[in-house]
């Protein structure tokens, strides 16, 4: 089994006819396509593959997976954070992925995220505090650390 995450749009001619011909002789193995815009892809690459297309999961289903995986790793489920619930749109790991971002926001800042300032002027002094927060962070976290920067972001345009 070969799985392969594509960048329809990304994919240059030579690679797309080197996967239809792989598609075309697979021999004994499996090949799973995983595809974001298959609209993108050649069509006699559509062609030779069964679409099996994945939904944005319900909010009590995602939070009913969440819970789970919380019980079986002995951590907290997504009712501490109905926002990074929603922000998530129906994904399970989305939803992890912006928790980790989350936690990477240093104390004391988070809690001031709980209202939105009255003010541009106290949005943007809000905007410079966490970014001198993150300043002092490892190199090896740099883009990680401007996630949260964006989650943050998306995070007060949520409570508008």
């Amino acid at each position: 089994m070969c799985s392969s995450d594509l960048s329809a749009e990304a994919m240059a001619e030579p690679a797309a006819n080197a996967l239809l011909k792989t598609l075309e002789e697979p021999g004994d193995g499996l090949l799973i396509l995983l595809c974001a815009a298959p609209g993108r892809l050649l069509s006699t690459i559509r062609s030779r593959c069964h679409w099996i297309p994945f939904h944005p999961l319900a909010l009590e289903a995602m939070a009913a997976v969440l819970d789970r995986v919380a019980g079986e790793e002995g951590g907290r489920g997504p009712t501490e954070s109905p926002e990074l619930l929603a922000l998530a749109e129906g994904s399970p790991g989305a939803y992890q992925a912006h928790r980790r971002q989350w936690q990477l926001v240093p104390e004391g800042l988070a809690d001031r995220l709980g209202e939105l300032p009255p003010n541009p002027q106290e949005a943007l002094a809000l905007a410079r505090e966490i970014s001198e927060g993150l300043e002092g962070r490892s190199e090896e976290h740099t883009s990680e650390l401007q996630s949260p920067c964006n989650l943050v972001c998306r995070l007060l345009l949520e409570k508008k």
